[in-house]
């Protein structure tokens, strides 16, 4: 697993997996790619803090 920081977001890498993540705001938001998940489970969208 590989975190690395870009401009403006961080890129996480594994087992063929690329998440790009993006703070917005109070907001995280996570695009994968289409080797991340399968059929029933997707990890792109909008994230945030829950206290």
């Amino acid at each position: 697993m590989a975190l690395t920081e870009q401009p403006g977001s961080w890129a996480l890498q594994s087992q063929g997996c690329r998440l790009n993540l993006y703070p917005v705001g109070p907001w995280l938001v996570v695009a994968a790619d289409a080797g991340c998940g399968d059929l029933s489970a997707a990890f792109g969208g909008l994230y945030s803090r829950v206290r």
